[in-house]
């Protein structure tokens, strides 16, 4: 055996990013590679029982980090281009010094392959600047520049779907000039990006915070309405995680149905705010069981509590343990819970809170795999209507997820890119 090749992956340190790297990652052979992660302090906690080699950066900047991310993430926060705007204008300067962090990281370890979460926005520019081979990974639906931005729906414009008449692609062509002004503003007002490589476009045109060699979608082609996308795009299936050694919760058997309602990781608090809401379903359903989790993992194994007869909540939840006990979801379109509810083939009702959960809304429905619960409706009457949807679609869509074999295409993507050869290492010295 030759001597392995060192694998390094970067991510943001948050659950919907960091965890579909960790499961890329559990589908290469330990034998043949040697893997690194790296993010803040944040995600140390992820490692702890992990045989990976986890790197630190900018632990001088970890409270300010923590700040930004506390808002950044705050769904009691209206979701604007002026807030995003803000955000990332704050973020630039950690940005830079990510960036300057990771080149040098890249240059002390010498990976033969770099693995970038589609967020880490610096990375593209690290590996670039140290000349190390990368991919860019992508959980999220959509989230990528058409190559015909009068034919496809721009995204974080609050889900916008595909539109065949002569003013609907004036519109879709002017929403893409909006999102490109609002990029390039962001780092044309910022004197000290100048100094760096970053970006916003190569000069052919392509995202320059992506690889525009290889692109990981991590999803379902099926489940996309843009057919005008980059050709270094590969659809590989969704990373979804394994079973756990964590109990499998005995819920009551004495209902007629159970529903799953959650917000993920990232949304803290967002169950208390559509508290009321739930009520209304449970009031109105009483022989069906509503489910709340908080998706705290501190909380597992702690006793659930009533908020009403029918209306449990637990503080955590593990999907792979128990999904298959529910019939119907109430979620917010983050690409975790999506993946797991097309597994099941279990229909959804999709509340989506920020950026890019309205464009996976929008795909759910449609492809005709979930209900988007819009501002103004009713979620009683968009509940009801769940009960008799037709799950024809839902069907085709859990058996095109069952032909993706993640790990096989991942393993291959990383073969392209390091020529093939196990054998051939970098010559280190």
């Amino acid at each position: 055996m030759g001597q392995k090749r060192r694998i390094l992956f970067a991510a943001i340190p948050l659950s919907g990013h960091l965890n579909p790297q960790l499961d890329l990652a559990r589908y290469l052979d330990p034998d043949h590679y040697e893997i690194s992660f790296l993010s803040t302090r944040h995600a140390a906690g992820k490692f702890q029982d992990k045989d990976y080699t986890f790197i630190s950066i900018l632990d001088q900047r970890y409270e300010e980090i923590s700040a930004l991310l506390e808002v950044s993430t705050d769904p009691t926060i209206e979701q604007t281009y002026f807030r995003l705007y803000n955000t990332v204008s704050q973020l630039l300067p950690i940005l830079i010094a990510a960036y300057q962090a990771m080149t040098i990281e890249i240059e002390h370890l010498q990976p033969d392959l770099v693995v970038t979460d589609f967020s880490t926005l610096f990375g593209s520019f690290a590996c670039e600047s140290a000349g190390v081979p990368y991919m860019t990974t992508n959980p999220s639906i959509g989230i990528v520049e058409s190559t015909n931005q009068w034919e496809d729906a721009p995204y974080f414009l609050g889900g916008w779907k595909p539109a065949s008449s002569f003013w609907g692609k004036i519109k879709n062509r002017l929403g893409w000039l909006f999102l490109s002004w609002v990029k390039r503003s962001i780092f044309l007002f910022h004197p000290r990006v100048k100094e760096t490589p970053m970006r916003i476009y190569r000069s052919d045109g392509t995202e320059a915070y992506y690889s525009n060699r290889m692109m990981l979608m991590l999803g379902l082609e099926e489940l996309e309405f843009n057919r005008y996308l980059p050709t270094y795009l590969r659809y590989i299936g969704p990373c979804i995680s394994p079973s756990t050694s964590v109990q499998r919760e005995a819920l009551p058997d004495k209902y007629e149905k159970k529903v799953l309602v959650t917000f993920g990781t990232l949304l803290d608090g967002r169950q208390d705010q559509h508290l009321d809401q739930i009520k209304v379903l449970a009031q109105a359903y009483p022989t069906y069981l509503f489910i709340l989790t908080d998706g705290k993992v501190e909380c597992q194994g702690d006793a659930p509590t009533y908020e009403a007869d029918n209306i449990m909540r637990y503080g955590y939840l593990s999907y792979s343990e128990n999904f298959d006990q529910f019939d119907f979801v109430i979620h917010h379109g983050g690409a975790g819970i999506l993946h797991e509810c097309l597994k099941h083939a279990i229909p959804s009702l999709v509340l989506p809170v920020m950026w890019d959960q309205f464009d996976q809304a929008a795909r759910l429905e449609a492809a005709g795999a979930s209900l988007w619960l819009k501002k103004g409706e009713a979620i009683l009457d968009r509940f009801t209507q769940l009960q008799t949807m037709d799950r024809t679609r839902l069907k085709q869509l859990q058996a095109a997820l069952k032909g993706y074999d993640t790990a096989q295409l991942f393993n291959e993507a990383i073969d392209e890119l390091l020529g093939g050869s196990m054998d051939d290492t970098r010559n280190r010295n």
